[in-house]
């Protein structure tokens, strides 16, 4: 019986090395793509050579969504970009399109939830406090 349970314990540890493995190849792919507006979960299972339901499933497992994971980079990069000094004098749908949101209302309704500010107004405080 032993024996048995050792196995199950090393398939278990094997598979969940696997499955890390593989989480890191996605996130490091979606790393490099997030600001294509076209990125979306086949795309991302294509290139990792695994299916698009697996690929959710991973997802599950880090009580995430492949969408969720996609739009954090997005939403980040692009508070990041609005609080950059450099970068004061590009318009906010530059910014929002190069973070991989094709659409201008929906990044300002994603940024205040995520944030509770709105682009233009995190904009303007940061401008503010530089002055």
């Amino acid at each position: 019986m032993t024996l048995l349970s050792d196995r199950l314990d090393d398939s278990t540890r094997v598979r969940g090395a696997v499955q890390r493995s593989l989480m890191l190849r996605i996130k490091d792919h979606i790393h490099q793509r997030y600001p294509d507006p076209g990125l979306g979960p086949a795309e991302i299972a294509a290139a990792v050579n695994i299916s698009t339901r697996y690929l959710h499933k991973l997802f599950e497992a880090d009580h995430q969504t492949v969408w969720l994971y996609v739009k954090g980079l997005r939403l980040d990069q692009a508070r990041r970009d609005l609080l950059d000094p450099r970068l004061t004098g590009r318009p906010i749908s530059a910014i929002a399109y190069a973070c991989g949101f094709g659409d201008l209302s929906a990044f300002n309704r994603a940024f205040k939830e995520a944030y509770a500010i709105s682009p233009r107004e995190l904009r303007n405080a940061s401008t503010r406090t530089i002055d």
